[in-house]
This record gives structure tokens, sequence and C-alpha cells, in this order.
């Protein structure tokens, strides 16, 4: 009979490794230094990307400029390759973003998700970001 650490954890086999690595790289569409959405309201630049360990490096400016920081962030947040759904943006957008801000976009996102049904999320948040950039801003 197999003990119970058996049966939660293994340690992977290198060809496991190798296999989990390259589709780690396949859900990358950025480089260092490109503006990334992740699972933060706000965007963030890429600092460093590391697949074997599923891991990408990001600054967030949002971060920096809190007064409880008092100039100390200097970015290192973590951030799951293929978990947090990390994803190239355009400056563009990112300014979009930080500019609506993390109280209004988090606001939206809850009202949007209360209103969706079931556990798959079917709205357009990049089509929402504009939408509210829009009523806010006006067009540009």
């Amino acid at each position: 009979m197999a003990k119970i650490d058996e049966i939660i954890y293994h340690e992977p086999t290198q060809k496991e490794l190798d296999k989990f690595t390259e589709k780690c790289r396949q859900c990358v569409d950025y480089e260092i230094g490109d503006w990334v959405e992740t699972c933060n309201f706000l965007p963030g630049i890429v600092q460093k990307i590391n697949c074997e360990k599923d891991e990408v490096e990001v600054f967030y400016p949002h971060y920096a400029l809190r007064d409880d920081c008092e100039g100390k962030y200097n970015g290192g947040s973590l951030c799951s390759i293929m978990h947090c759904g990390v994803h190239k943006i355009t400056p563009e957008y990112a300014m979009k973003l930080m500019s609506i801000g993390y109280k209004e976009l988090e606001k939206k996102w809850l009202e949007l998700a209360e209103n969706d049904k079931g556990n798959v999320l079917t709205f357009d948040w990049e089509k929402e970001v504009e939408k509210l950039y829009e009523e806010k801003y006006g067009r540009h």
C-alpha cells in the first residue's frame, strides 16, 4: 500500500520537467521590459522570466508610488506564468489601466463577475476597460 506522501507528491522526472518548461515557454508572449497584464488590476513591467520555475518577475509602478513603500520597492513581484494569465499589453493600454485606477477596475470586475453566469467569465475585459476609460476621459 502506498504511503500518503507518495500519492500526494512524487519527484518529477526530467522528461516531465522538460515538458512543463516547454509548455510554459509557449505561454510567454512577452520579453523583459514589456508591459504586461497580470491577475493584479494594474499593469506591470517584466523584469525577469524563468520558465523552469514557472515565474515571471514583475515591477508594478503603482507599488513604487505608494506612501508606505517609502521609495523602497524596486520590483521583484513574482507571478506564475501558467496560473496568473500574464500577457503582453501595449503601453497605451497600460496607461489607460493606470489612469482608471485600481479601485474602479476592481469595482467593475466584481460587478461583471457577479452578473456572469457559471464559473466561466464571458465578458471581454479589454473592451470593458476601454468603456471605463471613455466614460472617465472621453474619446482620445
